[in-house]
C-alpha cells in the first residue's frame, strides 16, 4: 500500500460525509432516476442488500 504523505486518516463516516457534500454541490436537490441492474441480492432481518451494476458497461 502506498503512503499518502502527511495525510491524516479519516473515519468511514467522515468520508461518507465528504461524498455527500460533493454530490449535494453537484446535484443540489435535483431528483433523478438511476438505470441499472440489481446483483447479489440478499435479505436479512427484514433488510435488503444488493449491488447496482451496469451489465453492458465494460469494467
Amino acid at each position: 500500500m502506498s503512503s499518502a504523505g502527511n495525510t491524516s486518516p479519516i473515519t468511514l463516516s467522515e468520508l461518507a460525509g465528504l461524498f455527500r457534500e460533493v454530490v449535494d454541490q453537484a446535484l443540489g436537490k435535483q431528483s433523478f432516476w438511476v438505470i441499472g441492474d440489481v446483483a447479489n441480492h440478499n435479505q436479512k432481518n427484514g433488510r435488503h442488500y444488493f449491488d447496482m451494476i451496469e451489465k453492458d458497461r465494460p469494467v
